[in-house]
């Protein structure tokens, strides 16, 4: 009998000791993955339009402690342009060039204590401009961008879209003159407290858009400029820093941007181990009271 109450006390006093040294571990976001699944239109002589685009994890996985407080972030950003320039032509038809965004992110988050919970906060925003160069009076080109729509898994979320941005902008009639329009565009929302391991899969589409239309006069310059450099050669309006800003344009913050923060609200108490390993040594004790 007194053999079997040391042993339980000793176990209890391991449960003790262990539960009062219980560390704060580890908040994991693992299986961070992009899926590019931008498509492209195009019309016209493929020397008068052209586009680029690319997709890329800016802040990749991490891991921090679970402790109250903590935080991390993954990041993505979403580059494109698309331009048009049409020369003096007799015959043929609008240059335009076309692109269908649509690209997903998908990650995962794992607490080393399952029952940590914790946040995910979502913040989106984009940058770029309508850059049109008139350089024969009387003709027209244009340049357009929708609104971003946001979805997590196949449900759209007005929180992971940016709404407002949307408009068609095209030369007017002077001559050699470089107009621009600035888009600008941000939002934010909190998906939830969850505990345990949980999957996210967020997906954003927009569409931009330069076109040029045939003339015997020649057509203006188009393009719409999100943070990747001019791909049309012998074009300006579809290069960087801009061929008529007041202020010339920072490539490197153009673009859309993707960035999900991990913020741990609470943890599981030391306590609680400390506490169990009392009843056990209570209960041990009345065991051997009776017998």
């Amino acid at each position: 009998m007194k053999m079997q109450f040391g042993f339980l006390s000793a176990l209890v006093v391991a449960a003790l000791v262990v539960g009062a040294a219980v560390p704060a571990k580890a908040i994991m976001i693992n299986s961070l993955t992009v899926a590019n699944n931008t498509t492209q239109s195009q019309a016209g002589p493929g020397s008068d339009r052209a586009g680029a685009q690319s997709l890329a994890i800016t802040d990749s996985a991490a891991t921090i402690s679970d402790a109250v407080g903590a935080s991390v972030n993954i990041a993505t950003r979403y580059i494109s342009n698309a331009a048009a320039d049409r020369p003096i032509a007799f015959s043929g038809s609008t240059a335009r060039q076309t692109w269908n965004t649509n690209y997903t992110v998908n990650f995962s988050i794992i607490p080393d204590l399952a029952a940590t919970t914790y946040n995910v906060v979502i913040n989106t925003s984009i940058l770029g401009e309508l850059t049109l160069l008139d350089d024969v009076a009387g003709t027209q080109s244009t340049a357009r961008v929708s609104d971003v729509s946001g979805f997590l898994g196949v449900t759209p979320l007005a929180g992971l879209g940016i709404s407002g941005i949307a408009q068609t902008f095209s030369t007017g009639t002077g001559s050699n003159a470089a107009e621009e329009r600035n888009i600008s565009g941000s939002n934010s929302i909190n998906l939830g407290t969850f505990s345990g391991p949980q999957s996210f899969s967020l997906r954003f589409t927009f569409l931009t858009e330069a076109s040029a239309p045939q003339s015997v006069l020649g057509a203006d310059e188009a393009a719409a400029r999100f943070g990747a450099n001019g791909p049309l050669g012998g074009a300006t309006a579809d290069d960087y820093p801009g061929p008529g800003d007041v202020v010339d344009r920072n490539q490197a913050l153009d673009g859309h941007f993707m960035t999900a923060t991990v913020n741990v609200l609470t943890v599981p108490e030391p306590s609680t181990f400390a506490l169990l390993g009392l009843a056990l040594f209570g209960m041990a004790a009345m065991r051997v009271r009776r017998k």
